[in-house]
């Protein structure tokens, strides 16, 4: 569908200018499981929000994913409108299009149970 892989994106958002890390930090982050990177570029953004003048901060942390309270918030919610600016396209598919005009009481899923596909609502 053309999204990138979760790599992909997590490595496109930490070399964005707009994320507090140098070249050699992203190298290693790129050496963390998936959650743990997530939780790096959270905890940065959410210490680059609360020290670009909303609210005061001691600084950028170090490498780790220890960020709790208010800039972990503040990470999550820049990490969430990053994502979708990332993830957004001017242009979509004829079936994504169509999918998307839909009006569903319910949303299909597929269940697989021993080698068949069958398609059944959720709740």
């Amino acid at each position: 569908a053309g999204l990138p892989a979760w790599q992909e994106l997590l490595t496109s958002l930490a070399e964005r200018d707009d994320v507090p890390l140098g070249p050699g930090e992203v190298l290693q982050l790129k050496r963390l499981d998936l959650p743990d990177q997530a939780s790096v570029l959270c905890s940065r953004l959410g210490a680059a929000e609360l020290s670009s003048g909303r609210r005061r901060s001691q600084g950028a942390p170090a490498l780790s994913t220890g960020a709790a309270g208010p800039a972990m918030k503040a990470g999550e919610a820049a990490l969430q409108r990053l994502v979708a600016e990332e993830l957004s396209a001017e242009l979509h598919s004829l079936a994504h299009g169509l999918l998307a005009g839909l009006r569903l009481a319910r949303s299909p899923h597929r269940h697989f149970q021993r080698g068949h596909r069958s398609l059944t609502p959720c709740g």
